[in-house]
């Protein structure tokens, strides 16, 4: 009790303490004045009959010499395009079938709907053959089989989702040694009343310490959290707009949300994970042992050789090397 009441203390003593700092600029814009027009002076026509007579006068502007058009190359067709190509490969089949079906569509005789469906027959059959070769390869290879990160039988996944469970619950209760949650409310909100029991059964299941705030100064319905707090502005300095709103807070001057809204108890759970991990309070390694898979090497990260040759034994060997561990 002792512990936790020092805990409530340093929370509420770090919520108190922030600011919220608004700034702004004005820019004035000035007017610039309107040039001046001078009007053109008009001449009569009988002062201009050395010209000759008006109709005779070429009024049109001079035209400009023609240039010839620029011609836009034509894109190339698709005919172009599989021209060169090997006939029934993939590509030769990904740009001529849908001609076939076309064909088939607009004039249905039974030589152009065989054409395609004989068309649409090799491409299924190269399909069967690609999923056949990718099942030998990834079942004999275990950087690529998906049961080396979770296993597929009932009995290992369920015994992975113990060990994480596990590894998750102290995961949890170290996060709540050094931090605790902020819960603002409002007596009149009904996700918040349902919320409340919601956290206190995860608080009191890892000893979180909890700080409520009521933000109009009333309780929630029934008897959870009567020792609540008053907002006095802590709500609009952390951005509060809709409730129940929960942040992890990490004294002294540290918090991350982890709603507006209302959370199930395993959401709450992963949230307070992802949000455990971006303050320090748990390291990589025991973040990954709390989720039901196996540490394996990871591709996000790769960098490859560019100037390498990029053969298809070059291109797996770069990406094994450079797969790290997580």
């Amino acid at each position: 009790m002792a512990s936790r009441a020092l805990a409530q203390r340093q929370l509420v003593a770090l919520a108190t303490g922030f600011a919220l700092c608004l700034g702004g600029s004005v820019t004035e814009i000035a007017l610039a004045n309107s040039e001046t027009i001078e009007p053109v002076a008009t001449v009569r026509f009988f002062e201009r009959r050395g010209e000759g007579w008006f109709w005779y006068e070429n009024q049109s502007p001079a035209e400009p010499l023609s240039k010839e058009p620029n011609v836009e190359p034509t894109p190339p067709s698709s005919m172009d395009k599989a021209e060169g190509t090997p006939p029934l490969s993939t590509e030769w089949l990904r740009l001529n079938m849908p001609k076939y079906l076309d064909r088939a569509i607009d004039d249905p005789t039974p030589e152009n709907v065989r054409a395609y469906y004989y068309l649409n027959r090799v491409w299924l059959d190269k399909g069967n053959k690609f999923s056949d070769v990718a099942q030998e390869v990834v079942t004999q290879d275990a950087f690529l089989d998906e049961t080396t990160r979770r296993p597929l039988a009932t009995y290992a996944a369920n015994e992975m989702n113990r060990q994480a469970g596990l590894s998750r619950a102290d995961a949890l209760q170290e996060i709540a040694r050094q931090a605790g949650i902020y819960f603002f409310f409002h007596s009149e909100c009904h996700y918040c009343a349902v919320q409340a029991p919601v956290l206190k059964t995860f608080a009191e299941a890892y000893g979180f310490a909890v700080i409520p705030v009521s933000l109009d100064g009333q309780p929630l319905p029934g008897s959870l959290y009567t020792d609540y707090r008053v907002d006095n502005g802590q709500a609009q300095q952390l951005g509060v707009e809709h409730t129940p709103a929960m942040f992890l807070v990490r004294p002294p001057d540290r918090m991350v949300l982890l709603a507006q809204g209302a959370l199930a108890f395993a959401e709450l759970t992963e949230r307070v994970m992802m949000a455990g991990k971006q303050l320090g309070l748990v390291d990589d390694d025991q973040f990954d042992r709390t989720r039901p898979v196996q540490p394996v090497p990871s591709t996000a990260e790769i960098k490859l050789d560019g100037n390498a040759a990029m053969t298809p034994e070059k291109l797996v060997e770069q990406i094994r090397n450079n797969a790290r561990v997580r």
